[in-house]
């Protein structure tokens, strides 16, 4: 991990000096005109030819040695811990594997800035085909390759404006607002085919990946856990029927609270399913009993 401590950024160190000058200046002055005061009012009384300003300059030789040093310290440890707080809500927000928002980070996100009356959003739920057998053949350092693979191809068929995030194993979602039927169907091919294509190499063996994605489509008042609970179901038809294809809900459903009754689903069909390098092994027949039914 690279560190990120104040400690080991000079450029840091630099930005700190002029505040800590500035800082100290502040300080010395400070310190001459409260001297300056207090000999005036309880010093000069009773000794009228001291000279003021002998006092004044030890203040300000004493305050320019401490004040100087300590504000610099000070200042240095606050831009450590503003830095390390950064760093540690960056780690609670985003998975440390692909880099994506992870769902803590991506429900409060899509609460905040999607969950928007009269807003209509889509998402997408897209799970990787077969996972579970590359990490059982190849190993799961081969399984996180794969992941992070498929969460940079995500990301950028995702786009600017629409969130995409890990939800967990091998399971990613993407929301995107204002998406229309026709849109939110066109960023599940971007995105299945994005997918398609990645070529992941591991030692002497390549691999190509598929995805299966539920897409869902809401307007009106509705909330994120009925918007992916839709894209769940949409997901497991799309699971259930063949690898490598994209299943919507084929509407846009109503709040939960309206009486709408809902339309039925269907289903639409990727490009044929791409295999990838490294498929599993055919399942073998036991071998069959040649005897003849009258054998002792």
């Amino acid at each position: 991990m690279k560190d990120m401590s104040v400690g080991a950024a000079p450029g840091v160190r630099l930005r700190i000096w002029p505040k800590t000058l500035g800082l100290s200046l502040l300080s010395i002055l400070a310190s001459i005109l409260v001297t300056l005061a207090l000999e005036a009012v309880f010093v000069r009384p009773f000794f009228p030819g001291m000279n003021l300003y002998i006092g004044a300059g030890i203040a300000a030789g004493v305050s320019a040695m401490l004040a100087t040093p300590t504000i610099y310290v000070f200042l240095r440890m606050q831009a450590r811990l503003k830095s390390l707080y950064g760093r540690v809500e960056q780690l609670a927000m985003a998975d440390d594997l692909t880099g994506l928002m992870n769902r803590r980070c991506f429900v409060q996100t899509a609460e905040r800035d999607f969950v928007v009356p009269g807003l209509p959003v889509g998402a997408l739920l897209i799970d990787i085909d077969r996972f579970k057998s590359i990490n059982d053949r190849f190993g799961h350092a081969c399984g996180d390759a794969v992941l992070m693979r498929v969460a940079r191809a995500i990301a950028e068929a995702a786009g600017e404006g629409r969130l995409a995030a890990r939800l967990g194993g091998e399971e990613f979602i993407v929301l995107g607002a204002a998406l229309s039927e026709t849109e939110a169907l066109a960023l599940a091919e971007r995105v299945r085919a994005a997918v398609a294509r990645q070529r992941i190499v591991f030692g002497t063996d390549v691999l190509s990946v598929t995805v299966s994605i539920g897409v869902a489509l809401a307007a009106d008042d509705y909330t994120l856990s009925a918007l992916m609970s839709q894209a769940d179901l949409a997901l497991y038809d799309a699971k259930r029927d063949a690898a490598t294809r994209w299943c919507p809900t084929g509407r846009r459903w109503p709040s939960p609270h309206s009486r709408a009754v809902p339309a039925g689903r269907r289903r639409l069909k990727a490009p044929p399913r791409n295999r990838w390098a490294a498929p599993e092994a055919e399942p073998t027949r036991p071998p069959r009993d040649r005897r003849g039914r009258g054998g002792g």
